[in-house]
This record gives C-alpha cells, sequence and structure tokens, in this order.
C-alpha cells in the first residue's frame, strides 16, 4: 500500500488473474507467494459472493477522497478566484472594474 496526492489517499495494487483449472490458479498463487514474499496473494473461487468487496475493499474511503477532494478543492478555487479578482480590481483592470459582480 502506499500514500500519494495532495489528499494521502492510501492506494492499494491490485491484480486479478482468470484461470481455467483450480490447479493452475494454485500454482500461479504459489509463484507469486515465492516470489513476492510481502504480498497478500488470495484465491477467490468463481461465484464467490464476497468477490465485489475483496476487488474493492474500501468503498467508503473512495467517498470519503471524493468528498474531501470537492471540499478541498473547491474552496480552494474560491479564494484563489477572490484574490485574483482583488488583484485585477486593485490593479485598475477595466474589463473587472466594469463587471457587475
Amino acid at each position: 500500500m502506499t500514500t500519494a496526492g495532495i489528499f494521502q489517499e492510501n492506494s492499494n495494487t491490485l491484480v486479478a488473474g482468470l484461470f481455467t483449472t483450480p490447479v493452475a490458479a494454485a500454482t500461479a498463487a504459489r509463484h507469486l507467494q515465492t516470489q513476492m514474499p510481502l504480498a497478500s496473494v488470495r484465491l477467490v473461487q468463481p461465484g464467490d459472493p464476497s468477490l465485489p468487496v475483496q476487488l474493492e475493499p474500501d468503498q467508503d474511503g473512495i467517498f470519503r477522497t471524493a468528498v474531501r477532494s470537492h471540499v478541498v478543492l473547491g474552496l480552494s478555487g474560491a479564494v484563489l478566484g477572490a484574490v485574483l479578482a482583488g488583484g485585477l480590481l486593485s490593479a485598475g483592470w477595466e474589463a473587472a472594474e466594469s463587471s457587475p459582480m
């Protein structure tokens, strides 16, 4: 798991594979576990009702990040716009001064 971006969002990298037989899937899982000892390798059987949760485990985190990003970036844009408008007005730019806002 890595933390990145301006919101310090946790980012998991998930890789899924489809295999024709359970033996092929188990062999691939063992190979991955020996090559990447820190990796979490899980086998999911066809029709497993928990498959969506295993592939996208943090639905609440996605929602929190979306809300946080919209609030923070929206407020930042409003503040930056107000500062820019104030600068243009104080500089005496005619188009800004003639605006009805």
